[in-house]
């Protein structure tokens, strides 16, 4: 038996079990939603930083926030006008947004 075959489900598992324990006992912070200034530079961020398009080219899209967690990237693509659909497979992320 390969070892990846072994180790993937518990990587899986471990990686899981570390975003719950994230967003469980850790859902304020820096580059969070309840970051002020993060909230105001988000839609720039995700623009010019992460994506390097334009603003306006959001406008409309529809995109899938695929492992949204609490939503940081989902609450700057919709600033940005984009119709988002997110989700995350973690009850505690959610559960904040």
């Amino acid at each position: 038996m390969k070892l990846s075959r072994v180790l993937s489900p518990i990587l899986e598992r471990q990686t899981r079990a570390s975003f719950e324990y994230q967003w469980r006992h850790l859902p304020v912070g820096t580059a969070l939603l309840s970051d002020q200034r993060f909230l105001e530079r988000v839609p720039k961020i995700i623009a010019s930083q992460e994506l390097c398009v334009s603003p306006e080219w959001f406008q409309g899209k529809e995109i899938i926030d695929v492992g949204c967690g609490n939503g940081r990237w989902t609450y700057g693509l919709l600033q940005l006008g984009a119709h988002v659909t997110a989700f995350d497979q973690s009850p505690s992320a959610i559960a904040g947004i």
